[in-house]
This record gives structure tokens, C-alpha cells and sequence, in this order.
């Protein structure tokens, strides 16, 4: 049968499992995590424009997300070196 292909989001890529634990987040925290989602949206746009494979999406998504982990869930502007 003919069927579309599945196009990868952003909510695919929270789907999984998330390693980062979850609870209701502070004040700072909720901005964070805002700041994490926007880098999310931006690898998503990212890959779309770049019209790589939807596996590549999600794999890229994972690795943000083990880095994501690694930092301990950080702001990521604190994570740049000044």
C-alpha cells in the first residue's frame, strides 16, 4: 500500500525515555528548560532545512539529549565558554 513516510518532531525526540529526571521545576528551572526545548526546536528546524533523514533527527535528538544529561540539565548559556 502506499503510505507517507513518518516525518520526525520534536516531540518524538521526548518520547523516549528522558535520563533527565523529572519534577516540578523552580522558577529558574521552568526557563531552563525553556531554553533546553528551544534547542530542541532549533535542531529540529535545523535537520528539516538540511532535508536529512528523519533516523538522523533522532538520533542527533538523543545525543542532545544525553548531553543534555551530562550537564545536569544546565542553562545552556552557562554552559559557553566566555
Amino acid at each position: 500500500e502506499n503510505q507517507k513516510p513518518y516525518v520526525y518532531s520534536v516531540n518524538d525526540l521526548r518520547r523516549e525515555e528522558s535520563p533527565v529526571p523529572a519534577g516540578k521545576p523552580e522558577n529558574n528551572e521552568r526557563e531552563t528548560d525553556n531554553k533546553w526545548k528551544d534547542i530542541y526546536t532549533a535542531l529540529n528546524n535545523e535537520i528539516k532545512v538540511r532535508h536529512c533523514s528523519p533516523k538522523t533527527l533522532r538520533t542527533y535528538g538523543i545525543w542532545t539529549r544525553k548531553f543534555q544529561y551530562f550537564t545536569k540539565s544546565k542553562n545552556p548559556e552557562s554552559l559557553i565558554d566566555h
